[in-house]
């Protein structure tokens, strides 16, 4: 069974790997491009201060967590 499993992987990696990489592409395109843009609206310490605030309100924690 296993050795069937990497068989099934394998035919499918070799068969999708131009999708695989326009995949990982584009994601890794977009977390850049976030992270710039953030970068960009929140250069200040007053901005910093708002952001802060608003990732601390109860919503923000239900969606991603306490942040330390």
């Amino acid at each position: 069974m296993n050795r069937n499993m990497w068989w099934l992987l394998g035919a499918n990696l070799k068969s999708d790997y131009r999708v695989i990489i326009v995949w990982l592409l584009v994601n890794f395109s977009l977390i850049v491009s976030g992270a710039l843009k953030l970068a960009d609206l929140y250069n200040s310490p007053e901005t910093l201060d708002q952001l802060l605030t608003m990732l601390r309100t109860p919503m923000m924690t239900a969606m991603f967590a306490r942040m330390p």
